[in-house]
């Protein structure tokens, strides 16, 4: 018998759907597009926009908006949404599982862009997505610097945690 708690979204019939029905009939740029920002939890147009391979993405947002495809606006943020959680999830493990060079490659501009705007939590948590070490030690090395000039010592501590002594 099912019950509503074991609903987790990786039943195959569900994952089926949101594959050969969903993505399959969907054009390719708007298949990559919506591939692409499966990494955010959240997002806006600058931060699609800051993707490799993403182009138009106002008019992506807009469109996907349009047909109504899973897209919700973030409520009191404007201009900012994010995915139903149970395509979020099968996109993701699309995108992991067809292009994993490419996801790689989205955490790593998506950990640039969050510096630039000096979301340093955010630009981490991509940096270690990205499994480049090195990238992610140097944007580590730049966000330290930035709060120690804050005084923001338990965001330093926090964020070297569980990193190696010989790295820190």
């Amino acid at each position: 018998r099912f019950m509503p708690q074991d609903f987790h979204g990786g039943q195959p019939e569900l994952v089926d759907y949101f594959t050969n029905v969903v993505l399959a009939e969907l054009p390719a740029d708007e298949r990559d597009f919506l591939l692409a920002t499966a990494i955010f939890d959240r997002f806006d147009a600058a931060l699609c926009a800051a993707l490799p391979g993403v182009t138009q993405a106002s008019a992506r947002l807009e469109g996907l908006l349009h047909k109504g495809l899973f897209l919700q606006p973030v409520e009191d943020l404007p201009g900012w949404f994010r995915y139903h959680p149970l395509l979020q999830r099968v996109l993701q493990d699309r995108l992991a599982q067809e292009t994993p060079d490419r996801l790689a490659r989205l955490h790593l501009a998506a950990a640039r862009h969050f510096m630039r705007l000096c979301d340093e939590e955010s630009a981490l948590f991509h940096a270690r997505r990205s499994g480049d070490g090195t990238e992610h030690l140097d944007l580590l090395r730049s966000a330290c610097e930035r709060w120690l000039k804050q005084s923001k010592l338990m965001a330093i501590l926090k964020q070297l945690d569980g990193i190696p002594a010989e790295q820190v």
